[in-house]
């Protein structure tokens, strides 16, 4: 017979109960002068970590947008760059207010063209259908004429109104409010990490036209650095219209 022994049991006291002073070291970091209580966070409020979104994109966040001043400088050298302010003078400020007094008059004009658009789609569209192209106003019916020498049928007509109208609308849109969409896309896109789709739904955009907007602020903050001027298009009275439907006038030689 076979007889196993085993050591003597010792013993174990447990220790008393104690306090670990580096346990909760860095919880209460984040609501020092935050102005939130330890009861208001306890109760009614709601703690999620969210990734750093910015992770994992091909460009890096750019220097300029982290910058208060120059992220200033940059969004006005945009808007004096889509605006087409040639040799622009004064303050920051002063720029500024120049650029949105000459969005607000392109957004009035673009709105007086988008009536016109779209009266003349109302016109169009039920006369296209019936083929009733005797009641058509004489400017829809020269449209219609011109196109159908170039090949072109009502329908085509029809559909280059609708893309005129949304190009207005939005331009008329993007003119009047400028500086406040051009620096908040900018801001969510760089510092909040979030993406074009995502900011278009809370600007009430398109996704293009957020990448866009980040782009040429890219283009502008970039000329800003390397102090070449800006790429400005032609001055005054002398722009192209071809995005409404108008042909720029022919000077006679």
């Amino acid at each position: 017979m076979a007889y196993t022994i085993y050591s003597p049991q010792v013993s174990r006291r447990s220790a008393p109960p104690s306090f670990d002073s580096h346990q909760f070291e860095n919880r209460g970091r984040f609501l020092r002068n935050s102005g939130l209580d330890y009861n208001q966070l306890h109760n009614r409020m709601h703690i999620y970590r969210v990734a750093d979104l910015r992770k994992g994109r091909k460009v890096e966040t750019p220097a300029w947008i982290l910058s208060d001043t120059e992220f200033r400088e940059t969004l006005v050298c945009y808007l004096e760059s889509r605006f087409q302010i040639h040799k622009p003078t004064g303050s920051l400020k002063e720029r500024l207010e120049r650029c949105r007094a000459v969005g607000k008059e392109r957004a009035q004009n673009a709105k007086l063209i988008l009536g016109t658009r779209v009266a003349e789609f109302r016109a169009t569209a039920p006369a296209l259908t019936e083929e009733r192209f005797s009641e058509l106003p004489e400017h829809a019916y020269f449209s219609l004429f011109l196109g159908a020498l170039r090949g072109r049928s009502p329908a085509d007509r029809l559909q280059r109104l609708k893309l005129q109208i949304s190009c207005i609308d939005s331009e008329a849109a993007m003119s009047e409010r400028a500086a406040e969409l051009a620096g908040a896309a900018a801001y969510l896109y760089h510092r909040c990490g979030w993406n074009s789709c995502s900011i278009a739904e809370e600007l009430n955009l398109r996704s293009v036209h957020v990448r866009q907007i980040i782009c040429r602020l890219n283009r502008a903050a970039r000329r800003r650095a390397q102090g070449t001027p800006m790429k400005l298009g032609r001055p005054p009275g002398q722009q192209s219209c071809s995005v409404y439907g108008q042909s720029p006038e022919k000077k006679s030689v």
